[in-house]
């Protein structure tokens, strides 16, 4: 029997942080919303990049499903790359790239959000997400 992989609250935020500063470093960050740990990170087009407060995403976001990692809601040039009105390999493998080191993949839920889930069976897995 595999041992279940545990994400911990300091390796979401991990993960958080590292969606932040890629989202800032290409621009991608205006109107964006991390949700994760119980909490919300809104992203600004000024700085301080993001706030945070706390916040059940099931409140606020529909199509999230009870198990996963951490989710996120946006607009702007993160929701015009998500779907496709314009087009970077680069960004997108890039994004792909930091979700494939924690061992996650996304779907979106709707054109505008989008949640992460572990590689693997899905029934393996613990799950911080409140």
């Amino acid at each position: 029997m595999k041992k279940a992989k545990k994400y911990t609250r300091e390796s979401i935020r991990q993960l958080a942080d590292e969606i932040t500063q890629f989202l800032v470093d290409h621009e991608l960050h205006y109107d964006v919303q991390i949700y994760y740990n119980g909490l919300v990170r809104k992203l600004t087009d000024r700085e301080p990049y993001y706030t945070e407060e706390e916040r059940d995403v099931f409140s606020y976001v529909e199509y999230v499903p009870d198990k996963h990692i951490l989710s996120m809601v946006f607009e702007g040039p993160f929701y015009e790359l998500m779907n496709g009105y314009w087009f970077s390999d680069t960004l997108t493998d890039q994004f792909n790239e930091i979700l494939e080191k924690y061992g996650l993949w996304y779907e979106q839920g709707m054109a505008f959000n989008l949640s992460t889930y572990p590689n693997g069976d899905i029934e393996e897995y613990e799950y911080l997400v409140s």
